[in-house]
């Protein structure tokens, strides 16, 4: 029964400190770090054609990442920023359309070969996607064309941000 006691009594020796080291570990990383978060994305589908598919992403920290499949102004993943004017811009047009309160899709099954675009703005906690392919309303026509501006002004880099 001694033996027993005594590895408990050291398993606990070394156990507690670990836990306690590994608090403190995730403590400073909270602290230190602010989280960046996805604000504004654009997704441009494919179609028949040579129409520009990609994945466009602006971030809480100002940066903006593009994915290229094809077509795209970039050939492979790149990275660049934004100011927070531009930024400020697209979250005040989205505010003043009331983006959250649009319909998640706009489509028409009948038509074959246009690509579809995937806009999504984040409010808080919420990231509302709307898929936008036909019978558009004009103001999303605007805040989506006001973020795919942004795509073509930028100087692109190499990026291997994930």
């Amino acid at each position: 029964m001694t033996i027993l006691k005594s590895i408990s009594i050291k398993a606990l020796l070394i156990a507690v400190p670990l836990l306690f080291i590994g608090c403190k570990a995730s403590q400073d990383k909270t602290l230190d770090k602010k989280e960046v978060i996805e604000i504004v994305r654009l997704k441009k589908t494919e179609c028949y054609g040579q129409c520009p598919i990609y994945t466009f992403s602006i971030y809480s920290d100002l940066t903006c990442l593009i994915t290229p499949k094809r077509f795209a102004i970039v050939d492979q993943k790149s990275i660049s920023t934004v100011t927070k004017s531009e930024l400020e811009n697209i979250i005040n047009l989205a505010n003043k359309i009331n983006f959250w309160s649009f319909e998640n899709e706009y489509d028409n099954r009948g038509i074959s070969d246009i690509p579809a675009t995937h806009l999504s703005i984040r409010k808080k906690e919420e990231f509302k996607t709307i898929r936008l392919r036909a019978n558009i309303p004009q103001e999303l026509i605007e805040l989506s064309n006001k973020v795919s501006e942004i795509v073509g002004n930028r100087t692109w880099k190499n990026s291997k941000k994930q």
